[in-house]
């Protein structure tokens, strides 16, 4: 490397970032680590685990291009032979970090082009890691982009949070979509890019679609792979935070062979990407909205239910929560509450007797975040 062209980048690296708009909100590295763990790269998750007390992360997390069920034999040399136990572990590991850390299961979703088939294959996904790994919420990868399957990804999105009782769930197109796709607030975000840093986009002269720029940055992420080079994921860094994305991720794993996997290894940079956007959330005004989706607790008893169901929400007093029974099919049937929280813990009253017998889901929803439970009336 030339002379000159060294001072340049090791300048890059330490220089306190400017913007020609500074950020309105702190970002959030949304790291797919589709690392078998002891295979691809020993040491990533305890590197991730110790950068997210510096700085917001969200792990993905990929056992074997979904959830590994315990409960049912592992084709033998399938993935690496990474069996259950080991990610079980990995995820320990994560878990030792920051307690703000954040890790979602990988879901391949095809686009949905199987229509039903592909949703309950998506469903069936989400029932694995709720029983069996400790997770905070779903990635669905390969998600469609057209208005008409819109509200189907809404709804395995509700089925996520209501069945699985997970926080959050991020869609991955790639590239542009409908805005149908985060109406609601079903769905938390989505990747509107994807992509080679010099691909097919055109990072360099890249802006978002007219159509995604009235949502907040923490509902927008951004992925780029083969970024050689620190002062490269630096300058990168800094343009994601000034075109509207609050979830990003800089790496220069690659899709070249023999590898061709750009996901299954940490950047080599990883620790000078956590300090830069470090630097970069220090200019944000502390007032910024929140980028962590805090726990709610929401419970039930008795269940199953034949007459009056005492429902107690966790949240903190001053909260705005609204509180609605769902039926399976995740249709409204009653509004429980709606209004301010005056308490930490608030009790409420579910009079079953004006619901059909069947099985029902109670949804927590406050501007920090959803959760919901599960009930049955028996009446």
């Amino acid at each position: 490397m030339r002379p000159a062209l060294t001072a340049l980048l090791i300048a890059a690296a330490f220089a306190t970032p400017s913007y020609a708009q500074a950020p309105t909100e702190p970002l959030r590295l949304l790291v797919p680590l589709y690392s078998y763990p002891g295979v691809d790269d020993p040491g990533a998750f305890g590197r991730v685990a110790a950068g997210s007390a510096l700085v917001p992360v969200t792990v993905i997390v990929n056992p074997c291009s979904g959830p590994i069920d315990p409960t049912v034999p592992h084709p033998p040399n399938t993935c690496d032979n990474v069996d259950y136990a080991q990610h079980l572990l990995s995820i320990d590991t994560l878990r030792s970090g920051d307690p703000t850390l954040r890790i979602l299961g990988y879901v391949a979703t095809g686009r949905l082009m199987g229509g039903e088939v592909d949703a309950q294959r998506v469903r069936d996904a989400i029932d694995v890691y709720a029983a069996h790994y400790d997770l905070d919420g779903i990635f669905f990868d390969e998600a469609a982009t057209t208005a008409d399957r819109a509200a189907d990804y809404r709804a395995l999105c509700r089925y996520a949070k209501d069945e699985g009782e997970f926080d959050e769930v991020v869609l991955n197109p790639g590239t542009a979509f409908h805005p149908d796709y985060l109406a609601g607030g079903d769905c938390d975000a989505a990747v509107a890019l994807e992509d080679y840093l010099d691909g097919q986009e055109g990072w360099a002269t890249y802006a978002l679609p007219p159509e995604l720029r009235g949502f907040p940055p923490h509902r927008l992420g951004v992925l780029l792979h083969d970024a050689f080079g620190e002062g490269a994921m630096l300058a990168a860094l800094d343009s994601a935070a000034t075109r509207g994305f609050g979830l990003v991720y800089v790496t220069d794993d690659t899709h070249i062979a023999p590898d061709s996997n750009e996901w299954n290894e940490l950047a080599d940079y990883w620790t000078a990407e956590v300090n830069h956007l470090a630097a970069i959330n220090a200019t944000v005004s502390a007032e910024g909205p929140p980028t962590v989706t805090p726990r709610l607790r929401l419970s039930v008893a008795p269940n199953p239910a034949s007459g009056p169901l005492a429902v107690s929400v966790q949240a903190a007093a001053g909260t705005t929560a609204r509180i609605e029974v769902r039926d399976a099919l995740g249709r409204h049937v009653l509004l429980l509450y709606e209004g301010l929280l005056h308490a930490d813990e608030t009790r409420f009253v579910l009079e079953t007797a004006s619901l059909s017998p069947g099985p029902y889901v109670i949804r927590l929803a406050t501007p920090a975040g959803e959760t919901a439970t599960r009930i049955v009336v028996t009446n």
